[in-house]
């Protein structure tokens, strides 16, 4: 889901030709596996203007030619470096979009830099930018302030635009540099170059070599083989468009004289300044416009460049120069000139900062020898004093040659340069979206623009290999790039909360609430959790789940991307609970005695803090317990209580302390009511019959009274209490605390 804009010269050698809708050429990089399945699209004149399908590309070429090259390009392979670049991606994020776009102008450099910056996660070129004539790219001060860096800069720091990571190149010309100031030579150019004016001494210094130990001279030579071509522009720090200090720039064939002794100019550039031109000169053939020298002398040759101050009228200025010609006369080293400058062989936009997020410079450094800077890769510090690179990649790795790129030559085609490190680095960086999504704009808890690109750029930077002098240079940057390295920082840290020790509740165990809470990201991505163990499986921050009694440990493990889990993190959970136990274990007592015990509620598996109640069932009739007191917290030592059951004696009173309310009144009204008849036989019994009547009807209701009240069958004096009934009684002492309950028994004879 990553997409990856790339922008170079064009992508020949990957799309049939002789159609209208290609597929990939046959045994070519799609076939091959080395890009991802595209179709192409070419117009009557069989030019590629489109490609759809894991690759999408734009050309903002006037010609809308996607297999195009750079201007000045006459190398094997032009027009296919964007194909390796691409590649080079595909190698390292398999399952990135890719996307693609070329240009011929500056205009049109920034026209592709902003359709990619539109549409891309993460934008790489392997442009760079040296001054030409401005009809064709502009003069480039390489402090920032350019056009094409100006607008990379801005172009990643626009927050509506979706792009997370952007990657330049500091340039190939680390040994094709001139940097020093303007030094009076005293040697009038007149007989040498044609025109008045002192020439620009060459000398060795701190920050320049003198590679073939000429001294100092007013020339710096170069060495072209036959057909060779060379390009040198030089510009001055005076501002754009408004110079007023005149310089003028030759290149002088040396011959077998020399360059001074009978001396042919073969090239120069001599534009005025007078105030309101750019500060910047670029060889041209002599009397052409066609840039740079190409040597038609049917030999190797040796040339001069020669730096002229016109009619003596400049000031002293700063000069930057490069010199684009093959890697002559040192090939170990990378000078392509005698006097070379290594510091500050920045160009644009390798240049280009930006705010509140810089853009990302990336040098190269050999696979074979990691730890060691490619001679031609460029230092810094930028000409207005700012670090560069920021950070280095590998070059020189394996490419399928597609389009007849093959810088080298070699058997199996091989890619050289800060162009081969820095699609390296977008490569990393499109892995490094996909561990960390948050990053990415749109995503579901996506952190701000700037956040997402300060995160991204610190994951890159921070984790680097360093190399070179200690802490982040003008070489290495902040040194290699390290994939692993920062690929694990974007591992989020579970972290399960501290051990908890709770009490029970029910006879299940009890409800637990589990922590995550200060689990972390590194990169600020929102997270997923994930709870495994003996209380159950949970996917919240802080889920309740519930624990059994006993030592519980619960994993915790998150993720910030659905696929890279933490480190688990654990946590022990303990569920306390409680025993009851009874001393002494039996009793004996006689009905009417009471037995005590000693009731020990203890805890089990760690501190209970509940209250416990206390209660006993399973009593003989005719007895009653009680605690003292009657509920307790075990706490992590245990409690106590005293229990007493009472027993009751046998005995003859009406009273019966556990049988049903006694019938006094109603015993005392019926024998009234019998007195009352008896009184009234005596005085109405005047006649025998009504006498036995009445009698009769007393009589019984006495028994019927005495019958219903126990009465009958002996005489005794009314209702009897048996006592607590003898015999041996198994009793139990029940604890509760809320639904969990425990208990004990204890033996209780009556005697």
């Amino acid at each position: 889901g990553v997409r990856v804009g790339v922008i170079s010269d064009g992508i020949n050698g990957i799309f049939a030709t002789g159609c209208t809708t290609c597929d990939g050429v046959s045994g070519g990089p799609i076939a091959t596996d080395d890009l991802p399945s595209a179709t192409g699209t070419r117009n009557a004149s069989g030019v590629l203007t489109s490609v759809s399908g894991g690759i999408t590309a734009r050309s903002f070429c006037s010609d809308a030619d996607l297999e195009g090259h750079m201007p000045g390009c006459v190398e094997p392979g032009c027009g296919a470096e964007g194909t390796a670049m691409l590649e080079i991606v595909h190698d390292l994020a398999p399952g990135a979009q890719l996307l693609f776009a070329n240009f011929e102008t500056s205009q049109e450099f920034n026209n592709a830099v902003n359709f990619l910056s539109e549409n891309a996660d993460v934008v790489v070129d392997d442009i760079q930018f040296v001054a030409l004539p401005p009809l064709i790219l502009g003069a480039m001060p390489y402090d920032g302030t350019s056009a094409v860096s100006i607008n990379t800069a801005n172009a990643f720091n626009n927050n509506a635009n979706p792009i997370r990571a952007r990657f330049v190149i500091p340039s190939n010309f680390a040994g094709a540099h001139y940097r020093e100031e303007f030094f009076d030579s005293g040697v009038d150019g007149a007989p040498i170059v044609g025109l008045p004016g002192n020439l620009h001494l060459f000398q060795r210094t701190a920050s320049t070599s003198d590679v073939l130990g000429l001294g100092p001279t007013v020339t710096d030579q170069i060495h072209l083989p036959a057909g060779e071509s060379v390009v040198v522009s030089l510009i001055w720090n005076d501002p754009l468009g408004a110079s007023n200090n005149d310089y003028d720039l030759f290149l002088l064939r040396s011959g077998i004289f020399g360059c001074l002794n009978f001396p042919d100019v073969v090239a120069w550039s001599i534009d005025t300044q007078n105030g309101t031109q750019d500060p910047v000169e670029v060889l041209r053939k002599r009397y052409t416009e066609v840039v740079g020298y190409t040597n038609d002398t049917g030999a190797d040759d040796d040339f001069c460049i020669v730096i002229q101050n016109s009619e003596n009228t400049a000031g002293v200025r700063n000069f930057n120069m490069f010199v684009q010609a093959p890697s002559l006369p040192s090939v170990t080293t990378g000078e392509t000139h005698n006097y070379n400058t290594i510091r500050s062989s920045i160009t644009a936009p390798g240049d280009a900062g930006g705010s509140p997020v810089s853009v990302i410079t990336v040098g190269a450094a050999n696979w074979e020898t990691p730890d060691l800077i490619e001679p031609f890769s460029g230092n810094g510090p930028t000409t207005d004093g700012r670090m560069k690179p920021d950070v280095t990649a590998i070059d020189r790795v394996s490419i399928t040659g597609a389009g007849g790129f093959n810088p080298w030559g070699t058997l199996q085609p091989s890619f050289p340069g800060t162009s081969a490190a820095s699609p390296h680095s977008a490569g990393v960086a499109a892995l490094l979206l996909e561990a960390a999504p948050c990053l990415r704009a749109g995503a579901t808890g996506g952190l701000s623009p700037v956040n997402a690109r300060t995160n991204l750029r610190n994951l890159i930077l921070n984790n680097a290999v360093d190399l070179g002098a200690a802490g982040p240079d003008n070489v290495f940057g902040y040194g290699r790039i390290d994939a692993l390295a920062a690929a694990n920082r974007t591992i989020p840290a579970a972290n399960a909360g501290p051990s908890q020790t709770v009490s029970g509740t029910s006879a299940s165990g009890a409800s637990v609430t589990l922590n995550g809470s200060s689990s972390s990201d590194p990169v600020g991505c929102p997270l997923a959790f994930s709870w495994t163990g003996s209380c159950g499986n949970a996917s919240a921050v802080s889920p309740t789940v519930t624990c059994p009694f006993g030592t519980n440990n619960q994993t915790l493990t998150v993720t910030n991307n659905g696929v890279t889990l933490s480190q688990a993190a654990s946590v022990q959970i303990t569920v306390s609970n409680f025993t009851v136990g009874v001393s002494p274990s039996s009793v004996t007592v006689s009905r009417g005695q009471s037995a005590t015990y000693t009731l020990s509620v203890n805890p089990q598996y760690g501190a209970f803090t509940n209250a416990v109640s206390l209660a006993c069932s399973n009593l003989p009739s005719r007895s009653a317990c009680s605690f003292s007191p009657s509920s307790v917290t075990p706490g992590a030592s245990g409690a106590t209580s005293n229990l007493t059951i009472s027993t009751t004696a046998a005995s003859a009173s009406f009273k019966d302390p556990f049988g049903p309310p006694p019938l006094y009144g109603l015993w005392i009204g019926l024998m009234a009511l019998s007195l009352i008849a008896l009184a009234g036989i005596r005085r109405f019994a005047r006649t025998r019959a009504r006498a036995l009547y009445v009698s009769a009807g007393l009589l019984g209701l006495l028994l019927a009274l005495q019958v219903a009240c126990g009465g009958g069958g002996g005489g005794g004096g009314g209702p009897t209490n048996p006592g607590t009934p003898v015999g041996t009684y198994t009793i139990t002492i029940a604890g509760t605390a809320g639904s969990l309950q425990n208990s004990g028994t204890v033996t209780l004879t009556v005697q």
